[in-house]
């Protein structure tokens, strides 16, 4: 069977093919052999619901239908097995979350269990799959409300990952903190949780290193406390020792996140060199799944070194999504740095083919054409700019009025 991203799609249901696949591709290939063997981790690298899309259109027809296919059998399996918690993640992970918020339930003042909190904690991980980038507010709130009740119970680490969440979805979806009241509490939990000796076995090093990533989020400590934080997530992500496949697999996920976060630490502190140096690491942990090259790729664009970030996002979008526009686009502009003026063409045709909604790709274009007296081809844009509801209303009024302008020139 053909197929256009087979380092991708036979993680969802596809035949494998001769092609190296990505981590998550393996992973999930695993977990449909061997689900009763997946010890229920909260995943790493939850999809949103746009890369499914994304896959689904630009795969081949057949392929197509066999992704289609295969999310319907993981939704059937989870329905018949609820309150399974290890399948409801997997759900996560083949973009469910529109059915898992059918089937969970809503959040209420009493739960008297911590399976009931737990689900409850999944739930605002789907709504967030399905909302993204618009989450509502009263996840926020619910989170809180849940992190409350979960105080009450002798689960520490069931608290910990609810505070762990607070943290995350304030940084992330919401760009505010948690009450002062709710921070002393989030800190007093996950430090008890984190300072806590047990034996070191692969779920309790798995866990640590999670929360020690989302620990570093807490609001307004110094910068030596946040490195050191994300350290430590490192350090227990290398000392996990995995017993099986499954395990090894979660391992490596877990260590792609993991730098990816110091990365960005190092970045956010000016240390190009070092997140340089981690962003290159990457594409040597999963050098067959997109997102890892395409972060290289983005960095050296940032840092003018056109020829790399054009070789990196040309890996990225034969890889597949996500972002194949976004990279198509970034490539054309490299191309367009590196003097290539046909290449510009052709990857800035291939961004709008990819999502036609995304006006930055038609305005370099338009720019393009127009400088090289091109006038048909830069008015056949601008109409179709005008004509598009989606691409109007992105335009400022100064760039609406030169379009109007210039689309009459026909």
């Amino acid at each position: 069977m053909k197929q256009n991203f087979p380092s991708i799609t036979p993680g969802y249901g596809t035949k494998k093919t001769d092609t190296p696949l990505s981590l998550n591709a393996l992973l999930l290939s695993q977990l449909s052999q061997s689900v009763e063997n997946y010890s229920g981790h909260f995943p790493q690298r939850i999809p949103r619901l746009d890369f499914f899309s994304e896959l689904e259109v630009n795969e081949t027809e057949e392929a197509k239908k066999k992704i289609q296919y295969h999310r319907k059998q993981w939704k059937e399996k989870i329905q018949s097995h609820l309150p399974s918690i290890p399948l409801i993640k997997i759900g996560l992970r083949m973009g469910l979350g529109t059915e898992l918020l059918n089937v969970l339930p809503v959040h209420t003042e009493i739960f008297e269990s911590d399976e009931k909190l737990e689900i409850l904690l999944l739930r605002d991980y789907a709504e967030t799959q399905v909302t993204y980038p618009n989450v509502p507010i009263s996840s926020f709130k619910n989170l809180n409300s849940i992190f409350q009740q979960s105080l009450k119970r002798s689960n520490k680490y069931l608290s910990a990952q609810i505070a762990c969440r607070i943290l995350v979805s304030s940084v992330r979806y919401f760009k505010k903190n948690a009450s002062l009241e709710i921070l002393d509490q989030i800190d007093l939990c996950l430090k008890e949780f984190l300072n806590h000796k047990e034996p070191l076995d692969f779920d309790t090093a798995y866990r640590k290193s999670v929360l020690w990533r989302g620990y570093a989020m807490f609001p307004n400590i110094r910068r030596e406390i946040i490195e050191e934080r994300v350290d430590n997530a490192l350090r227990y992500v290398t000392e996990l020792i995995p017993s099986s496949e499954i395990e090894n697999y979660l391992k490596q996920e877990l260590l792609f996140t993991t730098v990816l976060t110091q990365a960005k630490t190092a970045f956010s502190f000016e240390n190009a060199q070092i997140g340089h140096m981690l962003l290159q690491s990457l594409t040597e942990i999963d050098p067959h799944d997109s997102v890892g090259w395409s972060e290289l790729g983005l960095h050296y664009f940032k840092t003018s070194e056109f020829e790399k970030s054009f070789e990196c996002l040309q890996t990225s979008v034969t890889l597949g999504p996500p972002g194949l526009s976004l990279n198509c686009y970034f490539a054309g502009l490299c191309q367009l740095q590196l003097q290539r003026g046909s290449e510009m063409e052709n990857w800035m045709l291939r961004s709008i083919a990819y999502d036609n909604t995304a006006l930055s790709p038609f305005l370099d274009l338009i720019k393009f054409y127009r400088e090289n007296s091109r006038t048909k081809d830069a008015v056949r844009l601008c109409k179709t700019i005008l004509q598009s509801l989606d691409l109007h209303e992105q335009l400022t009024e100064e760039e609406l009025s030169d379009i109007k302008k210039f689309s009459e020139n026909d």
